[in-house]
């Protein structure tokens, strides 16, 4: 009996393994998207209601699935204090760790230039970062419909091998 338990609380470890590994491109996938439709509201409250940015944010707060809203947050009071901006990234890179060095330089270097710029420039400004997020978006969703599934499987497998081997 204790063997059954035993055996059946490897092959749930192992799943749980398989999920928390798998969770990182759901994690980038959901990002991405939040990020790329934040970037589209931006530029319609940049062209047409002439928003400011503190009041874009707290417009957004709460309003994503993912970690962007905790983000958002930071920088609501990076706004509000005009604190460092290294400040302000070192205590957000919690919240984005799960994405590539060279995913959160651009994160980064997105949310650093926004509002310096005139109107026009700033549309334009935004449109190159959309394009360039809609790009890590297909790329986010391709990796995750590739790998999701198959470190889910992987673990199950994992698990009965190591089942069958103990039995």
């Amino acid at each position: 009996m204790i063997k059954i338990i035993l055996l059946i609380t490897i092959l749930v470890a192992c799943v749980l393994i398989g999920l928390g590994i798998s969770n990182y491109y759901k994690k980038r996938k959901v990002f991405f998207g939040d990020l790329l439709q934040f970037c589209e509201e931006l530029l319609n409250e940049v062209n047409f209601m002439q928003t400011k940015l503190m009041e874009m944010t707290v417009k957004s707060d709460g309003r994503y699935k993912s970690s962007l809203n905790d983000v958002l947050k930071g920088y609501q009071q990076y706004l509000a204090n005009r604190t460092s901006f290294d400040a302000f990234k070192n205590n957000s890179n919690d919240f984005v760790n799960f994405l590539k060095e060279e995913e959160q330089d651009q994160f980064f270097e997105f949310l650093k230039g926004i509002g310096g710029l005139d109107v026009e420039n700033e549309s334009n400004n935004i449109r190159n970062y959309i394009i360039a997020f809609k790009r890590r978006v297909e790329d986010a969703e391709s990796e995750h419909k590739k790998y999701y599934g198959l470190y889910i499987k992987m673990s199950v497998i994992a698990g009965l091998a190591l089942v069958i081997l103990l039995v």
